[in-house]
């Protein structure tokens, strides 16, 4: 079962907020987060729950911890460590305020998650994020693993080896 965020009730004391309006709009991850469709990532997250379960973890928490790992060639344990130390990710993931509780995920949720949804899901964000910057350069430059020599015309096939090349060391 997946239930969305509820995004049309305002934060209470979002003035009050770790983030508050006060991170760097410039970070790489906020310009990121800015140009991504989040709606259409929890789209099809959503199509792949029932209507009945345990609720999911969301959307974008999971997408966006997968593509910190994907941009910056993390293991899944570092992404998690990653996420409870910068403010600039967890906005990335969607969060509004500094989470520091362990219990929000673990590096084994991630695995199973890219393993289970990888052809549905993670593969077509990938695909999009590669094309977000492929045409955001200067943007590009600023993630680890993201193919330097892309261009936006190329398949998705091309980008992927493009970027096993630098990834893979034979």
């Amino acid at each position: 079962m997946y239930k969305s965020k509820d995004e049309a009730t305002p934060d209470i004391f979002s003035e009050l907020s770790p983030f508050g309006g006060r991170l760097n709009q410039q970070n790489r991850w906020l310009r990121l987060a800015a140009l991504v469709q989040w709606h259409e990532v929890e789209d099809r997250y959503r199509a792949h729950y029932s209507a009945v379960g345990r609720p999911a973890k969301d959307a974008r928490l999971v997408s966006g911890l997968l593509a910190v790992k994907f941009l910056e060639g993390y293991s899944y344990d570092r992404t998690v460590q990653e996420f409870f130390e910068n403010p600039y990710i967890q906005f990335f993931c969607g969060f509004d305020a500094f989470a520091t509780s362990p219990d929000l995920l673990s590096p084994g949720l991630l695995s199973r998650k890219r393993r289970d949804m990888a052809d549905t899901i993670f593969d077509k964000f990938e695909s999009d994020l590669l094309n977000i910057l492929a045409i955001n350069p200067d943007l590009r430059d600023h993630f680890k693993q993201a193919p330097r020599s892309v261009h936006p015309k190329q398949s998705f096939w091309d980008k992927l080896c493009i970027l096993f090349k630098k990834i893979l060391p034979f």
